[in-house]
């Protein structure tokens, strides 16, 4: 009789225990967030078919180690560090950037990654989990991430959601409030080239994915770079 009290009470406590630590996650899933996100609705996106263009014109960028259209040949070098190069004239400015992809730093625990926190009690997601939940939507690149992103369901957890899928919910929230947080006006580049194009007010910004790593062009004039000189420009890159 005994015995059967100690396992009544031993088996109340973890349900009690349960309970605390779901409870716990659900405070937690969405305090950080932005709760806009929930009717968060994503205008169409763009396709652009880029094919690898004449490259007799090319120079090397050695410290973003790319081959490119000498477009810059009437521009001054004006900052220059390990994978970051800006050039300047009177009329423009370009800065180009290589850095990992996001993908290939999901795991990452350096304390300057933005990926750490997640690592971070009480939304712990192990690297088995992440990865879990990106082979779950076929999610292989910068680009797949960025698709789902914008058309995943949003759903805000509830205390009878399952803890697996409340950390499912975070993960991609935090994704997309702290990484992507700016891709209403988005192109993908496909053809020979993987990448998208992001068009803000001031500037456009290319990303060309290539082994794990971004290479990122920034165009800070939009009249001085119309559409056709950066798709030029991209058919170019080696």
């Amino acid at each position: 009789m005994k015995k059967s009290k100690f396992i009544i009470i031993l088996v109340c406590f973890f349900i009690l225990l349960y309970v605390v630590f779901k409870g716990i996650l659900f405070y937690h899933s969405d305090l950080f967030m932005n709760n806009n996100i929930y009717d968060k609705q994503y205008p169409y996106a763009k396709v652009l078919n880029i094919n690898k263009g004449n490259t007799d014109d090319n120079i090397k960028i050695k410290n973003i180690g790319i081959s490119i259209n000498n477009f810059i040949k009437d521009y001054k070098v004006t900052d220059k560090q390990d994978n970051y190069i800006r050039y300047d004239n009177d009329k423009s400015s370009v800065i180009l950037i290589k850095t990992k992809d996001n993908i290939s730093q999901i795991n990452s625990t350096e304390i300057d990654s933005i990926f750490s926190e997640l690592y971070y009690y009480p939304m712990y997601i192990s690297e088995t989990l992440r990865n879990h939940f990106l082979k779950e939507h076929n999610i292989k690149t910068d680009v797949d991430l960025i698709k789902y992103i914008r058309k995943r369901k949003r759903e805000k957890s509830t205390i009878f959601t399952s803890i697996i899928k409340i950390k499912e919910n975070y993960f991609y929230d935090f994704i997309e409030t702290s990484i992507y947080n700016n891709i209403d006006n988005i192109t993908y580049i496909e053809g020979d080239y993987l990448g998208y194009i992001i068009d803000y007010t001031d500037y456009k910004e290319v990303n060309i994915l290539k082994d794990s790593y971004i290479y990122k062009l920034v165009f800070m004039n939009k009249e001085e770079f119309n559409n056709n000189k950066i798709n030029e420009i991209i058919s170019s890159i080696e």
